[in-house]
């Protein structure tokens, strides 16, 4: 009987360990993270932080898209390596978000408190990121803010493009 609670109060003590490993370093439990998708989509609660990884790769923002609810809070935490020449500046349309990123300053958080579709991008307009924000029906109304769609914009060192080197 006795190694049966202790094996439960191991696997209590991991399942904790886990949930607060993923709470991001704000240590909010409420925190969601997400890597690795090309399009990060979370249907988030209101007050809830969603913590993206966010990185430069052939001149394009990845994820190129990330989509909250409106009143969340989002913690972006750029792989400062990544951010070369021009795009070491993330700029987020509409939210005032203006940061050079380094690898000692390289975190971004705002609440998304405004629905629409919003540019991310570098100083000059390339990266072609958007950040959808859904109002309360769970939808992304028209923006006042040109948004380019993912995968388009921005000519960053090819055929002369910025001149940033990235």
């Amino acid at each position: 009987m006795d190694d049966y609670v202790v094996a439960a109060v191991m696997i209590a003590a991991l399942t904790i360990a886990f949930f607060m490993s993923q709470a991001g370093a704000s240590g909010d439990v409420n925190a969601v993270r997400l890597a690795g998708a090309s399009i990060a989509k979370v249907a988030a609660t209101p007050g809830e932080v969603v913590v993206v990884p966010l990185r430069v790769e052939a001149g394009r923002y990845s994820p190129s898209e990330i989509r909250v609810a409106k009143g969340t809070t989002v913690r972006i935490e750029a792989e400062a390596n990544t951010f070369t020449g021009c795009m070491r500046t993330l700029v987020i349309g509409g939210y005032g978000v203006r940061k050079l990123i380094t690898a000692a300053d390289n975190i971004v958080e705002f609440v998304a408190d405004k629905p629409g579709a919003f540019p991310i991008s570098c100083t000059m307009g390339m990266g072609g990121g958007r950040l959808l924000v859904e109002d309360d029906g769970g939808s992304v109304p028209e923006s006042p803010l040109p948004v380019r769609a993912a995968g388009s914009g921005g000519s960053c060192g090819a055929g002369g493009g910025c001149g940033c080197g990235g």
